[in-house]
């Protein structure tokens, strides 16, 4: 037999946040090595209009609808037995009925699980190889969430990393291979987990740089100059934390010394935390929008002022594709590859990072971002490491 069962903690399409980009890059890479089977939950009622793309790109595709009040009732089940909450929160009986039925009926060489959650599945099965794409260490997120919380919370949170770490060990284990996005997160894990003798590897993101073209023509969104842009799902607590953060810690500063200066957040499912930072002067949240590269184009500066960050941050490397300066914490810059590309900066106190903002808003230098992304994130390359890994299996 032959192809690759993929399962996915969430539909690779559309490639609009950051899982879903690398995600549905590793499926059209698969497309080569013969066919897909894909099992992917939809979690969001609008994405079910890609379904039947997704169904022509596979053999077979399975794309149950995950409930998130089911879902939560299930993590808490999963919480009673001592379980991690992200592991239950992902199961679903028909999903492995349908995984079950493949691997009887079509044995495919592979199997490619893309976040840990879905390893659940597919532990105990066989094939000719298994890879797991950790992607993150996900563990190591809950652990400074909890960091950044107080109380109940705190303790919910802590105990997620303790839980989620082991299941981490377990899963890496029973895997032939293990991937995550960036060395950190593979030396990380290796320092978390010194008794795994499984082959530990890592392959970066990339940008479509076809996609992400400064020179193609766009409608200017904004039609104000000093605007600095944040790009994002608004639902992710990372992300409105960040922007949080920034709009009332760093922002304010800005603005005392470049009163017209103006910050636009971008990104679907915006929080009541983040849609009530509208009443700030100078502050819009846009919600969903169809096209994020205009506001890119036509903004002055990108900010990724993330405190709690794991990994490669997508939208860094879409701004710096798009030839606009990026202000970033040490967080979002964490997972990339250095030297630095000289149109970031790099700021960890509000007051430095409030000062990166206001010159490169004033000094518009000539952007060199673009050439740091083209040289380091073409997928075409980065994926090799795991296209290798399943063709010499």
């Amino acid at each position: 037999m032959s192809g690759t069962l993929l399962l996915c903690h969430r539909i690779p399409y559309p490639p609009n946040k950051g899982d879903k980009i690398r995600s549905y890059h590793i499926l059209k890479m698969l497309q080569e090595l013969g066919p897909i089977y894909l099992g992917a939950f939809v979690d969001e009622e609008q994405d079910r209009q890609y379904e039947s793309y997704l169904q022509s790109l596979v053999a077979k595709g399975f794309f149950p609808f995950l409930n998130k009040r089911a879902s939560l009732m299930r993590a808490g089940w999963g919480f009673l037995r001592g379980k991690a909450l992200s592991v239950p929160y992902y199961y679903r009986s028909d999903m492995q009925g349908w995984i079950d039925d493949i691997l009887a009926t079509h044995q495919p060489d592979n199997i490619l699980v893309y976040s840990s959650v879905m390893a659940q599945y597919v532990i105990n099965a066989h094939a000719k190889i298994k890879i797991v794409d950790f992607v993150d260490v996900d563990s190591d997120k809950w652990q400074q969430y909890g960091q950044r919380q107080r109380g109940i919370k705190s303790w919910i949170y802590q105990r997620e990393a303790e839980k989620l770490a082991q299941y981490e060990g377990k899963i890496a284990k029973q895997f032939d291979a293990s991937f995550f996005v960036a060395q950190e997160e593979a030396n990380l894990f290796r320092q978390r987990h010194v008794d795994i003798t499984r082959q530990v590897y890592h392959f970066d993101n990339g940008v479509d740089i076809d996609y992400f073209d400064p020179s193609l023509q766009y409608q200017d969104p904004i039609e104000k100059e000093m605007t600095l842009v944040f790009t994002g799902a608004m639902d992710y607590w990372p992300n409105v934390d960040a922007v949080v953060w920034f709009a009332t810690t760093i922002f304010p500063l800005i603005r005392n010394r470049l009163p017209s200066a103006q910050f636009i957040i971008v990104g679907g499912n915006p929080s009541d935390e983040v849609l009530a930072l509208e009443t700030i002067d100078g502050i819009q949240v846009t919600g969903r929008v169809s096209d994020v590269r205009p506001y890119l184009k036509f903004s002055g500066l990108s900010v990724a002022p993330l405190r709690v960050a794991r990994g490669v941050q997508n939208k860094v490397l879409e701004a710096l594709a798009m030839n606009v300066p990026v202000v970033a914490t040490p967080a979002a810059a964490v997972g990339l590859r250095q030297p630095f590309s000289k149109a970031m900066s790099i700021c960890d106190s509000p007051e430095q990072f409030a000062d990166q903002c206001v010159e490169r808003l004033q000094n518009k230098n000539p952007a060199t971002g673009r050439d740091y992304v083209t040289s380091n994130y073409l997928w075409s390359h980065n994926l090799e490491p795991l296209k290798k890994a399943l063709v010499n299996a």
